[in-house]
């Protein structure tokens, strides 16, 4: 029997509800900020939240695993700037296809 019931957003199904034993959360030892991951029910996208660190022991007494290994705690940081288009995203791919290993340009030079 489910312990409590959480409402996160997917960004591809809305709100849903979801059990607290669906997730997994952990708190980053280098700034102490918390994080969440579950998958969404309907459409399988694995969703990661940034949660309050005061928070992670009542989700864990309710039934949530604890991370057993590092969560992305990138996902979590503030972002400055702009988003990266999809035009930005194809111009960089069609760099690497152009030139998969600068790298090794530069080291032979």
């Amino acid at each position: 029997m489910e312990r409590g019931l959480v409402e996160v957003s997917c960004p591809g199904c809305g709100p849903i509800v979801v059990g607290v034993s669906a997730m997994t959360c952990g708190i980053s030892d280098a700034d102490g900020a918390a994080l969440c991951q579950l998958e969404c029910p309907e459409c399988r996208h694995l969703l990661h939240r940034p949660i309050d660190p005061n928070l992670v022991a009542a989700l864990l007494l309710f039934g949530a695993r604890r991370a057993g290994r590092p969560l992305p705690f990138e996902l979590a940081e503030p972002h400055r700037g702009a988003a990266v288009t999809w035009d930005e995203v194809l111009d960089l791919h069609i760099e690497l296809e152009r030139d998969c290993c600068p790298h090794e340009r530069l080291l032979h030079a």
